[in-house]
């Protein structure tokens, strides 16, 4: 049942009278498309999981985009689709007739090329229930790329509306992979909890060969798709894209009601606070960042100093304390302010925090530490505490 194709490897050819073609109790199928099973076959008639694995790079064994929208049109129960390099390239794929809608998927994963993702994207349709992981790599992108990527996803995917970004999480810590996280439903707690993410994007900024994109162009696609009015949460993390003043008050301006912001290490937070603090002398009232903020954690260096207005330096808790109480002397009200714990930190450095009203701050460690103390691990640190307030223990 093998058949060598010129590329020097074998495809094992299952025939089409193979199990009589048809199992009704076959649910679950991992295929690689080195194992070939006819795509009109009736074993994939009453599969809940599909999992197909293949090669982009090579077209000949990959099934071509109308053979498994038809395959997928004929399953009814499909609840888990996972293609893995096996998308046929725009160019090889011949016009294709009505979308798809694949009506019971609950759980969508692809990698793939961009291009490749976006096409095939574009021929189906599923619920706004369902949770999306798309990988993009292997590929070279263009800004006409990313445009149509962003026509298509997230708007033009679900067979009723939209879903909602309540929380997003933008990662590029590794500046091989920019990682974005968008939570659906209101998160009150763990920006971490990925598993929880109802869309996932992970852009592998190693293997997208791109001159004509940039990081900066990549991150503020994302953000223009994905970001809303009705965001609550937000999270960056990583400095391959350096966010200055501007930026987050572009971030406020789109996001007037957001309630939680949170930075990672690599986030300049000097130019965060910049934008969070009203002292442009003409600034109204409504004019201030993120009037709603209610929660901020930073994951700061605490031996940065800052330039003082009359000469010298001081900490950068001043600067922040600083801010912070400008916010209060207009009838903001203050956050709650959430410290990472770090190697470098001292206690001299909150004393500022006490001099703004109504101001709690908090620490807890970095968050695998707690996971470890959770496991019974020996943690980096002597002390886990999840929390504590500083103006009550200093």
């Amino acid at each position: 049942m093998s058949d060598t194709f010129n590329y020097g490897y074998s495809i094992l050819a299952f025939p089409p009278e193979f199990l009589g073609g048809s199992a009704p109790n076959l649910r679950h199928m991992k295929l690689s498309t080195r194992c070939c099973i006819p795509w009109d076959s009736g074993l994939f008639a009453h599969l809940a999981t599909l999992d197909v694995s293949g090669s982009e790079n090579l077209g000949r064994d990959s099934p071509s985009l109308s053979m498994l929208l038809c395959a997928l049109a004929r399953m009814p129960e499909l609840e888990t689709l996972i293609l893995n390099r096996c998308l046929p390239p725009p160019a090889l794929s011949k016009t294709v007739g009505a979308r798809v809608n694949i009506s019971k998927l609950k759980r969508l994963e692809v990698v793939s090329a961009l291009a490749h993702c976006t096409y095939f994207l574009r021929q189906i349709t599923i619920n706004a229930s369902a949770t999306v992981l798309l990988n993009i790599k292997y590929t070279n992108v263009s800004m006409e790329d990313v445009e149509d990527f962003f026509t298509v996803f997230p708007s033009h995917l679900y067979t009723t509306s939209t879903p909602v970004a309540q929380a997003l999480k933008f990662t590029w810590d590794d500046p091989d992979d920019f990682e974005i996280d968008v939570w659906t439903v209101q998160q009150n707690t763990e920006f971490e909890n990925l598993d929880n993410a109802s869309i996932k994007l992970v852009f592998n900024w190693k293997s997208i060969r791109s001159r004509e994109v940039s990081p900066q162009d990549l991150t503020w696609a994302c953000f223009a798709a994905l970001v809303s009015p009705q965001l609550r949460s937000f999270h960056i993390s990583g400095g391959v894209v350096e966010w200055d003043a501007e930026m987050w008050r572009r971030l406020a301006r789109a996001t007037p009601d957001l309630q939680r912001l949170a930075t990672g290490t690599k986030v300049q937070c000097v130019e965060l606070f910049k934008a969070l603090s009203p002292d442009v002398p003409d600034l109204a009232l409504g004019d201030c960042c993120f009037p709603a903020l209610s929660y901020l954690e930073l994951e700061s260096s605490y031996d940065c100093r800052m330039p003082n207005p009359d000469g010298g330096e001081s900490p950068l808790s001043v600067f922040i304390a600083r801010s912070l109480a400008i916010r209060a002397s207009i009838g903001y009200s203050t956050p709650e302010l959430v410290f990472i714990k770090k190697d470098d930190y001292y206690e001299d450095w909150f004393k500022p925090f006490d001099a703004v009203p109504g101001l709690i701050v908090h620490m807890r460690e970095r968050r695998r530490e707690l996971e470890m103390a959770a496991e019974g691990n020996e943690a980096p640190c002597n002390e886990i505490r999840p929390k504590y307030n500083l103006n009550r223990w200093l």
